[in-house]
């Protein structure tokens, strides 16, 4: 009998339920990643992480000034998970990533506080213009 949280593939292959979801978040194309309110990133898919220029295997666990993005790109977010841990107020910026606008978007535990933030990114106006 199986794991409940693996699946059986035609060909035998056990395929863990993290590595499903891993190509769920990837397969829509758009970057996308969890982070705590301290800008640490629990968990990102490999667009995300393409997107900010970092190593996929290699972003998650990272701090946003410790995994390699641009020191005005770590700023900038930063700022916006701050702003938004601080508030709990979700905030749509755009300029960050080009031709995208991202999404800040505060995860709250069962009391209401907030211990996470979340980051999408979706084709910003601009981009549509072009």
């Amino acid at each position: 009998m199986s794991h409940p949280n693996q699946e059986r593939y035609p060909e035998g292959n056990m395929v863990s339920r993290e590595h499903m979801l891993d190509v769920l978040l990837s397969a829509g194309g758009e970057p996308l990643a969890l982070l705590d309110t301290g800008g640490r990133i629990l968990v990102a898919s490999r667009m995300f992480a393409e997107a900010v220029g970092v190593i996929g295997d290699e972003v998650e666990g990272c701090s946003l000034d410790g995994c390699g993005m641009a020191p005005v790109l770590v700023e900038r977010f930063q700022s916006h998970v701050r702003r938004c841990a601080s508030t709990g107020h979700p905030a749509s910026v755009s300029g960050l990533l080009p031709g995208r606008t991202l999404r800040f978007a505060p995860v709250l535990d069962p009391d209401g506080r907030v211990w996470g933030v979340t980051v999408g990114a979706r084709v910003g106006a601009e981009a549509l213009d072009a």
